[in-house]
């Protein structure tokens, strides 16, 4: 296991991710728990040698906020989106990070499209 992963387990743990949410997130799965993917997201923005690949935000006077990006680490991924209804954290491979801006920018504007009712 690498050093990165490492960090990121020390940080669910701190935050009291319980050890079998924690297999699954490295697995793969999503933390859709909104305050959790929040403070996992700014704890990685924050760790040395993480960079934001990709972000992009949605919103405006008649809209509320949609939220994306992707933080990578190494060679993880971190994508994040924020919703008023959906909130979630991920982790990829980097050699995914194509497959995943896709991902997330289709996520924003199918949000997008149902808020404002097209």
């Amino acid at each position: 296991m690498n050093n990165s992963l490492n960090k990121i387990i020390s940080i669910l743990k701190r935050l009291g991710v319980d050890e079998r949410t924690i297999d699954k997130f490295i697995e793969g799965a999503s933390l859709k728990d909104e305050e959790t993917a929040w403070i996992i997201f700014n704890e990685l923005k924050r760790m040395r040698g993480s960079r934001i690949v990709f972000e992009d935000e949605i919103g405006g006077l008649f809209r509320e906020p949609v939220y994306a990006a992707i933080i990578a680490i190494d060679e993880i991924l971190a994508c994040y989106f924020s919703s008023p209804s959906l909130h979630y954290i991920k982790l990829r491979h980097l050699t995914e990070l194509n497959k995943m801006v896709n991902e997330l920018r289709n996520l924003m504007e199918e949000y997008a499209r149902r808020r404002d009712g097209m």
